[in-house]
């Protein structure tokens, strides 16, 4: 049984993955308090110091995030932040905050524009018993808190808002009581639990061999009032207000695309890195995947239109990571060195 630990980080007797977090953080050179200011610049290159290929970036309120998944590697740090100017501010070996923990996986980041930084991973140690967690660091890089999450709030996703509070996307397949369990969950600045959001029941079932189950939101995200949600199998757009109310479900649909030449007609379609752009637009990245090929494209949806309309395809200039403001965020890694690349692509008007 896995035991809640909510407490500030103070030197602890070792008492093992399932009693204490305690946790060690690597700064590189400079607090996050010293973040330069954002520049303007469309294009940014970034050396990571992450010794392997395999990595996941965003972008997150002008923080360059990059992060390995999967880790099991202790002498080295596995998540490093960089501001908009591309020096790195800070590198964490988050494996390190549990004791007898062996591999962790970490399934988001996000970072606040004056904290904390926000960490959602499961650790796993030598016997295979595995602990689902949620890490606050402040912005001068200490772990604060490191709370032990029950089963049913584990973390998918992580936005961070201008107070400082963590808002939590719960993993909801397989709920066992859809009516009773929160989709999403708000924790501020201390690590309490403050508020609790849109039951399960409340969002798009997802139809599969003709029985409905519990639907599976992917994305969340802030906008200046409120909160949304991505539904990709019901390629729904959950929006509500921060305190809970005024729940609206939009079934947008998905783009309307034109299948390259030689393309067979079995695809399977895979939404990616969707995100809020200023003024009520989306984009996401869809992926048409056949047998032996796949084809991508960033698309956009406009509340004012009411549709997709693509932008370009994706390889142009990478992987769709984020947004900021009225711009989309692209990344790409250099498979033969330590270098992403950030680019921020203007979104024209309808």
């Amino acid at each position: 049984m896995f035991i809640v630990s909510h407490h500030r980080m103070k030197p602890a007797k070792p008492r093992g993955i399932l009693a204490v977090l305690v946790g060690a953080l690597v700064l590189a050179q400079a607090p996050m308090s010293g973040l330069a200011s954002p520049v303007d610049s469309s294009r940014l290159t970034v050396k990571v110091s992450i010794p392997f290929q395999r990595r996941s970036f965003k972008v997150s309120n002008d923080v360059l995030v990059v992060f390995q998944r999967n880790w099991a590697d202790k002498t080295k740090e596995n998540v490093e932040l960089f501001d908009r100017a591309g020096e790195r501010v800070a590198s964490l070996s988050p494996l390190t905050s549990v004791q007898d923990a062996e591999a962790m996986s970490i399934w988001d980041v996000a970072v606040g524009r004056t904290g904390p930084v926000a960490m959602a991973a499961v650790f796993q140690d030598s016997e295979g018993r595995h602990a689902a967690s949620l890490l606050l660091y402040d912005t001068t890089g200490r772990l604060l808190h490191a709370l032990n999450l029950a089963p049913e709030r584990m973390i998918r996703r992580l936005d961070v808002d201008e107070e400082g509070n963590t808002w939590a996307l719960g993993e909801t397949s397989g709920v066992e009581d859809p009516a009773l369990t929160p989709a999403v969950f708000e924790y501020d600045r201390e690590g309490k639990l403050v508020g609790q959001y849109v039951h399960v029941v409340e969002l798009p079932p997802i139809v599969a061999d003709n029985e409905e189950r519990g639907s599976g939101p992917d994305a969340l995200g802030l906008t200046r009032d409120g909160v949304w949600l991505w539904v990709p199998e019901r390629r729904a757009l959950v929006t509500f207000h921060r305190d809970g109310t005024h729940v609206e479900i939009r079934n947008i649909g998905a783009p309307a695309w034109t299948l390259p030449a030689g393309a067979v007609d079995h695809i399977e379609v895979v939404f990616g890195g969707f995100c809020a752009l200023s003024g009520g637009a989306y984009v996401a990245q869809a992926t048409l995947l056949a047998p032996s090929s796949a084809y991508s494209d960033i698309y956009v949806w406009r509340e004012a239109g009411g549709r997709w309309k693509p932008l370009l395809r994706a390889g142009q200039g990478g992987v769709l990571v984020g947004a900021d403001a009225d711009r989309m965020v692209l990344g790409r890694a250099k498979p033969d060195g330590p270098e992403i690349e950030f680019q921020w692509v203007d979104v024209p008007e309808d």
